[in-house]
């Protein structure tokens, strides 16, 4: 009589700092729960309180904690003198709490492997991993360029040093491997995993209405209002816009005031002519029927990593014109998918938007081939299988990077 012996399954502790409405965060909700359980047992600790999205999580069946049952009280105003000082001084506050209770979460259910994403996480986690002994792996997520380094000194500091205990580091553009490659990581640590998303979710229907050559364009932006977004670009691009061509269109903003940057981007339409041409619409939970509906999507980020609302946009079959910068080159693909720009270039943004809704001949071909690359490259089937690959026993970083020139 043969008998079938049960294999464990491995048991993967994912890390974040919260599950609050965000790009890492709707990438933990949208792969976590589609892993193979059979294979894989999976829980989340968030090291500040559970967030918006904690509770679709847990409908998943995924079990998860935090160190806060709620969400903190608001922050107190920023200090008069040397903000920036007193909000690491914050900060700093509670990272020996944190790391002790991340240090408990470890010992406690002693998981085969840690995936920690963004970098507070990745720093609070090194430190806890270290105070509890045994063997386990330590996955690093990096979905955004090292710009943070910027805003948070301290992490910029002691990441380099974490890098030396990390067994992976997961990079969702070849442009964050650079960085890390850069940062001290050995390519052999590396891995690209690409964001995945449900693409069929933002297809086009086939009665969508096309508006040809003559009709209104219909053109979406779609990022939280940060400055680094490059709003102010697009606005700018906008007023040249209007002096080169008579095309009629209208621009459907999408995300959430940052910085108080809607007032003044309202102010600047207002006292630029353009208040009747574009519609800010604040935090949109449709944003695949916004999609359906436009002819051309924009996005004139500063900065970025692998930014979902491209791979959105060209899901539902929309070129795009984006700007050099980060991972946005290995979306769009240019003159194929979209138009790529400088950042910061309203002069050059304008010329691409122009080409674009003057030409719907153009638009369906670059809509067309954005399509197909998006089902080919980026769909959550894809990255889940990667999420697989990237917990089986004796993955290298590498094994995934080869083919890719970091």
């Amino acid at each position: 009589m043969s008998h079938t012996v049960a294999v464990p399954r491995t048991k993967v502790l994912v890390v974040v700092e919260s599950l609050e409405i965000g790009g890492a965060e709707y990438d933990i909700l949208r792969n976590i729960p589609r892993i193979d359980r059979n294979r894989f047992d999976v829980q989340v600790a968030m090291f500040s309180h559970p967030g918006a999205l904690a509770e679709q999580l847990a409908q998943t069946g995924i079990l998860h904690r935090s160190f806060r049952p709620h969400a903190p009280p608001p922050a107190p105003p920023p200090a008069r003198w040397f903000p920036a000082l007193w909000r690491r001084v914050r900060r700093l506050r509670w990272a020996a709490p944190r790391i002790w209770w991340l240090n408990r979460v470890i010992a406690d259910w002693r998981p085969d492997i840690i995936h920690v994403f963004l970098p507070e996480a990745y720093v609070y986690t090194t430190f806890a991993h270290l105070l509890v002994p045994g063997r386990r792996r330590l996955i690093m997520s990096r979905l955004n360029v090292n710009d943070h380094f910027k805003q948070a000194v301290e992490f910029g500091l002691l990441e380099p040093l974490c890098h030396r205990l990390l067994d992976v580091a997961v990079g969702n553009s070849r442009a964050v491997l650079r960085d890390l490659q850069q940062e001290g990581v050995p390519a052999d640590k590396l891995f690209l995993l690409y964001n995945g998303i449900e693409t069929d979710r933002f297809a086009r229907p086939a009665d969508a209405v096309d508006v040809g050559q003559d009709g209104p364009v219909t053109m979406t932006a779609v990022a939280n209002l940060f400055t680094y977004k490059g709003h102010d670009d697009l606005l700018a691009a906008l007023v040249l816009l209007k002096t080169r061509s008579d095309r009629p269109w209208t621009l459907l903003v999408a995300g959430r005031d940052e910085d108080g940057n809607l007032a003044r981007y309202r102010a600047f339409c207002d006292r630029h002519g353009l208040a009747d041409h574009v519609v800010f619409l604040g935090p949109c939970d449709t944003v695949a029927a916004l999609l359906q509906r436009s002819q051309l999507h924009i996005h004139p980020s500063r900065t970025e990593s692998l930014p979902n609302s491209i791979i959105e946009a060209m899901s539902a079959g929309l070129p795009v014109v984006g700007t050099q910068v980060g991972g946005i080159p290995e979306l769009i693909v240019e003159g194929e998918t979209g138009f790529l720009v400088p950042p910061a270039d309203p002069p050059a943004l304008a010329i691409a938007i122009e080409r674009l809704i003057t030409d719907a001949g153009l638009r369906r071909r670059f809509g067309a081939r954005a399509q197909q690359r998006a089902t080919e490259m980026f769909t959550i089937e894809r990255s889940v299988s990667l999420y697989e690959r990237l917990y089986s026993p004796g993955i290298r970083g590498d094994e995934n990077t080869t083919h890719v020139s970091v």
